[in-house]
């Protein structure tokens, strides 16, 4: 039998006078497993752990990339209004448009019949143009939507009961 033991895990020492016993030897044999098996929990912890944060932080990425991308997207507006007189009417989109097409109804952009000549009613307006002249737009676009004009010579894109159609792209 061991006369002496190790002081952290108690394992078997043996003097030279000491008689072998089979039993020690397994004892020692367990202590000595459940110890590796104690640091290798630990490690897999570890190794958990820092797996866990690499795949939260791969898809944080993915979704930054992903919301960068939706915020990047085509924004797109198309309806109707129905044109009140003022000289000039603001339409809000909810975003600042790139282009802006205004046309009748009927798909025309002019019309000479309802005012006796040649007219403009509408047009596609770009970042930085305005459609119709640089004296006379008919379509103008400005930080979170369009405006529409309408004058006595041949800007008609905001006269009093027509129905205009629009399509704006952000």
């Amino acid at each position: 039998m061991a006369t002496n033991h190790t002081t952290n895990y108690n394992l078997n020492l043996w003097e030279a006078s000491d008689k072998f016993v089979r039993e020690e030897f397994n004892e020692n044999s367990t202590k000595i497993d459940a110890a590796i098996k104690a640091v290798d929990a630990k490690a897999d912890t570890k190794a958990d752990a820092a797996a866990l944060t690499a795949e939260t932080t791969a898809r944080t990425s993915a979704i930054n990339s992903l919301t960068q991308a939706v915020n990047q997207r085509a924004q797109v507006a198309a309806g109707y209004y129905t044109g009140n007189g003022a000289a000039s009417r603001s339409i809000y989109t909810g975003f600042t448009p790139k282009a802006v097409l205004v046309m009748l109804p009927g798909g025309t952009i002019y019309s000479s019949s309802s005012f006796g000549g040649s007219s403009c009613s509408g047009g596609l307006a770009v970042t930085g143009q305005a459609a119709g002249s640089t004296n006379a737009p008919t379509v103008q676009i400005f930080s979170g939507g369009f405006t529409v004009f309408t004058a006595e010579t041949y800007v008609h894109s905001n006269d009093s009961g027509v129905i205009y159609n629009y399509l704006a792209i952000g």
